[in-house]
């Protein structure tokens, strides 16, 4: 049985995302129009990682990890949709979490070649928050 692991670690991610434009049908008067959108972001920075050992349960070997990182974001800010109804023009904005800190981390059981995994994250910027947790499983041949 091994020894619980921690991992310092820097990370970065480039994210790029281009929306088509479109105009509903069949709303007649009341039909959105939404103008294509191109956004880019980037996001680095230090984090650290906790991994817990393989341990045998009953029939499975049941492993986990931890992990906390900061994120500082640049580039595209302001996430602007413009559309339009009734012949009006209406700007929108999608919101996004600036330089977020997240907590991560899950658990996963393999018995033989089936693995299952839970996961999940909590990431939090001043008053923004986002959330979420994945199930998992996987058959290896």
């Amino acid at each position: 049985m091994g020894q619980v692991a921690l991992r310092p670690f820097v990370h970065g991610q480039v994210s790029h995302q281009a929306f088509d434009g479109f105009t509903e049908t069949g709303a007649d008067v009341f039909a959105l129009t939404i103008e294509d959108v191109e956004l880019t972001r980037y996001q680095a920075g230090p984090g650290l990682e906790v991994l817990l050992p393989p341990r045998a349960m009953g029939s499975a070997r049941v492993s986990g990890d931890l992990s906390v990182r900061y994120a500082a974001s640049w580039g595209d800010t302001d996430y602007r949709v413009n559309a339009a109804m009734l012949g009006a023009r209406v700007g929108g904005q999608l919101g996004e979490l600036d330089d977020p800190v997240t907590l991560a981390g899950g658990l996963s059981a393999a018995w033989g070649a089936v693995e299952s995994s839970v996961r999940g994250f909590y990431a939090e910027a001043g008053d923004q928050d986002s959330a979420g947790v994945s199930l998992g499983v996987r058959v290896t041949f």
